[in-house]
């Protein structure tokens, strides 16, 4: 889900076999767009495909899902059919779709990348403006990634490199090797991350984060842009997407079962927080830093964290994806998308 325009922004899967079979299913992909006031909806848009569509993004009054091979451009306003537009690719499957994994919005310009390739897409016309190539045999492509775009580059890291293309027309500018093992199935590998623009100067890496509730030893490094190197590495099982304030970086490790604060500079750890596993045995959800406190999504629980005092102010018993409009509304989705499985959507007021 993703909040913005006063509406927020939810996707749901669904499956049904194709003539009884027990095999073969048809899936569709559904999004809608909720009203922040009343939770009303002002559209519903379904799309059947041969496989599941990612997250929506939204900038402005475009939203974006990516498939298989297709990316999709909604009018996120007035819903309706959506553009489709298939960027080439060089593995013969253009995109990892992660149910979890969202397009990236630059300057009305979508950016998505999957597998082997990474594309930028013009949301306005419908059409692939350039599409690059990360390099990858056709046995060591990797999914579930999304890349990060600032100023005049687009970061994407897979497979142990951080790459910086040019967003004009995608040529490399520069990689860099990051830290740390990818592990994975005999075809693809699944990173569940995104490079995180840390600052001007740097862009914070996982290498790769496993599903909620499972642990694997993975590593969390800062690449210097200017130098083109790594400036740090620590080592842990770290399990959120990473988030970065006021110079300090937040992540959930599972290896300790808590909340990391670390410095920016050099990665040192400034305080815990400790998950409660007699209410939460991990992190089941999304981290989301403000200028005051620091939502953390857990199995069962959502926790504001006090940023001065270090502590939890508040607790709301559901957890799972986090989102946080500009009106101060804070969403939370239980639930997972897998066929037949319930969804529930909260919203909080936090003014």
């Amino acid at each position: 889900m993703v909040a913005a325009n006063g509406l927020v922004y939810v996707s749901q899967q669904s499956a049904a076999p194709v003539d009884g079979s027990s095999t073969k299913y048809v899936t569709t992909s559904t999004v809608t767009a909720l009203s922040e006031s009343d939770s009303q909806a002002r559209w519903t848009q379904s799309l059947t495909s041969d496989g599941y569509l990612g997250a929506p993004a939204v900038a402005g009054g475009k939203l974006a899902m990516a498939g298989s091979d297709t990316v999709y451009v909604f009018d996120a306003l007035a819903g309706g059919a959506p553009l489709g537009v298939r960027p080439p690719n060089t593995n013969g499957v253009l995109l990892g779709v992660s149910l979890a994994t969202a397009p990236t919005f630059f300057g009305g310009n979508v950016y998505v990348g999957g597998n082997n390739d990474i594309s930028g897409i013009d949301a306005a016309a419908g059409q692939t403006r350039w599409s690059a190539s990360l390099g990858l045999p056709t046995l060591g492509n990797v999914n579930d990634w999304t890349p990060a775009v600032s100023g005049g580059t687009v970061y994407s890291h897979a497979a142990g490199t951080l790459t910086a293309f040019n967003i004009t027309d995608g040529t490399v500018r520069f990689s860099v090797a990051v830290p740390g093992q990818v592990l994975g199935g005999l075809n693809k590998s699944s990173l569940r991350q995104a490079p995180v623009l840390a600052d001007a100067g740097s862009v914070l890496v996982l290498n790769q984060r496993p599903p909620a509730g499972e642990a694997a030893d993975n590593s969390l490094s800062l690449v210097d842009v200017d130098s083109r190197a790594v400036r740090w590495t620590v080592r842990g099982q770290f399990s959120t997407q990473p988030v970065v304030a006021q110079g300090i970086v937040y992540v959930g490790n599972q290896a300790s079962r808590s909340l990391e604060a670390r410095q920016l500079g050099d990665g040192a750890l400034l305080w815990r927080w400790p998950l409660d596993t007699a209410l939460d045995e991990y992190f089941g959800g999304d981290l989301i830093v403000t200028g005051n406190l620091l939502f953390v999504g857990g199995r069962n629980n959502t926790y504001a964290i006090d940023l001065a005092s270090r502590k939890a102010v508040w607790t709301y018993r559901m957890g799972g994806s986090l989102a946080l409009s500009r009106h101060g509304v804070l969403y939370i989705r239980q639930g997972t998308d897998l066929p037949g499985s319930s969804m529930v959507l909260t919203a909080i007021n936090l003014q």
